[in-house]
C-alpha cells in the first residue's frame, strides 16, 4: 500500500482557552478535545480531486473503513446522491474524471485498504475505464449504481436503504445543487436517504423508491422555489402511508436553508465534534464534505467567499463545535472569513 498522502494547510486560528488542535479524524468518542478547544482549519487540494482525497485521509484516518463511493467531478448529482448512502456506511465520496481516474483519487482508495467500492453514475457520467482502473485496488472489486438520469440514480441508492427502515426521506431539487448539499450531512448523520426530484414535478422513480421505503415523513430542503409544495405533496401521497407528514427545511437563500437544516438536525448544548464550511458558490468542496459530516456527525455550513452570513455566524455559535475545517483555499474561501469564523467562536 502506498503512504497516505496529506494536504492540510496550517491552523488558520486556534484560540480559546488551551489551543490544543482536536485529533483530525476522531470520531466524538475517541477525540482528545476537551471542552473549552476550538480549532479553525483549512483543507485543500489544487483541484477538487485533491480536495476531495485531503477530506478523506483527514476524516477517515481511524481505519475500518470498508466501501467508498466514487462520481464525477464534472457534475454534482451523481455525488449528492452518494453522500448521504456514505455517511450512513462511515466512508468517503471521492471524485473521478469521466473517462479517467486521477492518480490523486486512486491512492486515496487504496490506501483507505477497502473491501469493495462504489461508482455512483452511469457510463455517460463515469465510463467503465474507471471502472476498471478502480477494481485491482480492493479487496472485492468496484462494482456500479447507477440509472439513465441523476433521478435514476439517486433511486438506485435504494438497495442500502431497504433494511434500515428509515422514518424519514429527505427530498431535494436536482436541478441545482446547494439546498442537497446540506441535506446529505444531515441525512447521513440520521440514517435517512436524499432522493431528487424536479421542481415541479416528481419522476417516476423517485416515487417508485419513496413507495419501497414508506417512511412517516418527507422533509423537503429548499424553499418552494427549490421544491414546489405539489411535488412535496405528491411525495408524501407516493409513500402510501396514509398518516404520513411532510416538513421543509428552507430559507430566504441557500446560507439560511444550510443553517436550518443544520438546527433541525444538531441539538443546542452538545458540542457538535466537527463543522464543514463550505462555498455556496460552487458544488465541488462540499460534497466531500457531506459525506465526511454525515459519518462523523456535523453539518455542512455554507458561506459566499468574501463575507460570512451573519445567520451562518450564530448557528457556529450555537453548535459550539470542536473544530470548524474550511473546505477550499484563500480563492474560495477568503481569509476574512476564516477570521470572521475565529472571531465568532472567540
Amino acid at each position: 500500500m502506498s503512504p497516505r498522502t496529506r494536504w492540510r494547510s496550517s491552523t488558520v486560528a486556534l484560540t480559546l482557552a488551551l489551543a490544543v488542535a482536536t485529533p483530525l479524524g476522531a470520531h466524538p468518542a475517541a477525540s482528545a478535545a476537551t471542552d473549552t478547544q476550538t480549532s479553525v482549519e483549512r483543507i485543500f487540494g489544487a483541484d477538487r480531486y485533491e480536495t476531495a482525497a485531503a477530506v478523506s485521509a483527514d476524516a477517515f484516518s481511524h481505519g475500518g473503513v470498508i466501501t467508498a463511493f466514487v462520481a464525477s467531478g464534472v457534475d454534482f448529482p451523481d455525488a449528492l446522491s452518494a453522500a448521504a448512502t456514505a455517511g450512513l456506511m462511515d466512508g468517503p465520496v471521492l471524485l473521478t474524471k469521466p473517462g479517467y481516474l486521477p492518480a490523486v483519487t486512486a491512492q486515496e482508495v487504496d490506501a483507505l485498504e477497502l473491501d469493495s467500492v462504489f461508482v455512483t453514475g452511469g457510463t455517460g457520467a463515469v465510463s467503465d475505464a474507471v471502472l476498471r482502473q478502480l477494481e485491482p485496488l480492493t479487496t472485492e472489486g468496484s462494482f456500479r449504481f447507477g440509472g439513465a438520469d441523476r433521478y435514476a440514480t439517486a433511486a438506485a441508492m435504494l438497495p442500502w436503504w431497504i433494511l434500515e427502515f428509515p422514518d424519514t426521506v429527505f427530498l431535494a431539487s436536482g436541478a441545482d445543487y446547494p439546498d442537497a448539499l446540506s441535506g446529505a450531512a444531515a441525512a447521513g448523520f440520521l440514517h435517512s436517504p436524499v432522493f431528487l426530484t424536479a421542481p415541479d414535478t416528481l419522476p417516476s422513480q423517485t416515487a417508485a423508491a419513496l413507495r419501497r421505503l414508506a417512511p412517516s415523513t418527507v422533509i423537503a430542503l429548499g424553499g418552494t422555489g427549490s421544491l414546489s409544495d405539489a411535488v412535496l405533496e405528491s411525495a408524501r401521497l407516493a409513500t402510501g402511508v396514509d398518516d404520513a407528514t411532510t416538513e421543509r427545511r428552507g430559507g430566504q437563500t441557500r446560507y439560511d436553508t444550510a443553517v436550518s437544516v443544520s438546527q433541525a438536525t444538531f441539538a443546542t448544548g452538545a458540542r457538535v465534534p466537527i463543522v464543514y464550511v463550505a462555498s455556496g458558490e460552487n458544488f465541488a468542496d462540499a460534497l466531500a464534505g457531506a459525506a465526511a459530516g454525515g459519518s462523523l456527525g456535523g453539518p455542512v455550513l455554507l458561506t459566499p467567499a468574501h463575507d460570512a452570513p451573519a445567520s451562518v455566524l450564530a448557528e457556529l455559535r450555537r453548535l459550539d463545535p470542536q473544530r470548524v475545517v474550511i473546505l477550499g483555499g484563500p480563492s474560495v474561501i477568503s481569509d476574512h472569513v476564516a477570521s470572521q469564523i475565529t472571531a465568532a467562536l472567540g
